[in-house]
């Protein structure tokens, strides 16, 4: 059989068959995987619109692999993402670091508030952080996101479109 993405032929046991019937090699699963840990937009990996279960794909990576996938997925699935308020560190905080607003980055020892985003600091969030940031924010119009708090700019696209919330 060959795969459905480079169209080379494997042997029955080199190749993996999807509930879809879709077969990939390893070298393609490890990019849909591998994609799917840069861009979450593609997060989970999936083919037919169905998942691929790292359970599944698993025995094709290594075990390497696996460990990096299984970090970043915590990352991914999380829906109110935290990362560290020092740009030279940015990294993820996970849930399990953030306690009565306090999240402390486990690579720098930092800590965020989990509301705002911002430094820690004692009392309400405030839209002044005192390093202008916030008044750059209103020239240039950007939005914080409604999920993750982000700071975004809006680049392309439809000026009616409306954001929708749902319910999970």
């Amino acid at each position: 059989p060959a795969c459905n993405a480079c169209m080379v032929s494997f042997t029955p046991d080199d190749i993996l068959q999807l509930v879809c019937k879709h077969r990939y090699c390893s070298r393609c699963l490890k990019v849909f995987f591998t994609r799917a840990m840069k861009d979450e937009t593609l997060y989970p990996p999936a083919c037919c619109q169905t998942k691929i279960p790292l359970r599944v794909a698993a025995k094709s990576f290594s075990k390497r692999f696996v460990r990096c996938y299984k970090a970043k997925q915590l990352e991914l699935s999380t829906r109110n993402k935290t990362y560290c308020h020092r740009l030279a560190c940015s990294a993820f905080i996970a849930p399990h670091s953030i306690h009565n607003g306090h999240a402390c980055c486990q690579q720098c020892g930092s800590i965020t508030c989990g509301s705002c985003k911002s430094a820690w600091h004692w009392g309400r969030c405030s839209e002044d952080d005192g390093t202008g940031f916030f008044e750059l924010v209103k020239i240039a119009a950007w939005k914080r996101c409604p999920e993750c708090k982000r700071m975004v700019e809006k680049n392309d696209g439809c000026d009616h479109i409306r954001y929708v919330y749902l319910a999970m």
